[in-house]
């Protein structure tokens, strides 16, 4: 029932509108703020990352529906959190215009820490970092199950059918993942014994 609701009614009613065609975003960050990033979900693709002179595709952008990237950054020495560290760039075309007629809009990009952004940023952090402790990420080698369970269950909305199914398979992941430690523990015991 909730996955034919998700389906029918939020997703379909998100793209049966277009409010944008060939939607392009460009992320430029600050070199005084910013040393260097990485566009997460990008780990083994670096070149495809850098590589900014090839030609790609703008998607279409529906009514109600909404992108997220997530880079880490590595500030500079003279990071400073009172102040924007990039800029965004939109370009789109108005749905059924001539190829001429390109907008465009700039954004700035403040600093934020985990407690000031909203609880939907929160928990698609909670995501990001399920998937790359999965993938045993070395970015995310400092990090445990628990962690990404904390942030989770800080920002999870209730009502919100997908966000407790993620909270599920979490608690499943930590079930199989976690106790593997203590049964090699178990193992070096006995054979000492």
């Amino acid at each position: 029932l909730h996955e034919a609701e998700k389906v029918l009614v939020h997703e379909l009613t998100e793209t049966l509108y277009a409010v944008a065609d060939n939607a392009y975003i460009n992320v430029v960050f600050d070199s005084k703020q910013v040393s260097d990033y990485r566009l997460i979900g990008f780990d083994n693709k670096r070149d495809a990352v850098q590589d900014t002179s090839s030609d790609m595709d703008g998607g279409e952008i529906g009514s109600g529906s909404s992108t997220m990237a997530m880079f880490e950054i590595v500030p500079t020495t003279n990071f400073d959190t009172k102040n924007y560290f990039g800029k965004l760039n939109l370009k789109f075309h108005k749905p059924k215009a001539y190829a001429n007629e390109l907008q465009e809009i700039n954004y700035d990009i403040p600093s934020a820490t985990l407690d000031s952004i909203t609880n939907g940023e929160k928990f698609a952090t909670a995501i990001a970092m399920y998937g790359l402790k999965l993938k045993e990420s070395p970015y995310l080698k400092n990090t445990g199950w628990n962690d990404i369970r904390l942030v989770a269950e800080a920002a999870v909305d209730k009502n919100n059918f997908l966000q407790n199914d993620f909270l599920k398979l979490l608690e499943k992941s930590i079930k199989i993942y976690e106790p593997n430690k203590k049964k090699k523990k178990n193992k070096i015991e006995k054979i000492e014994d």
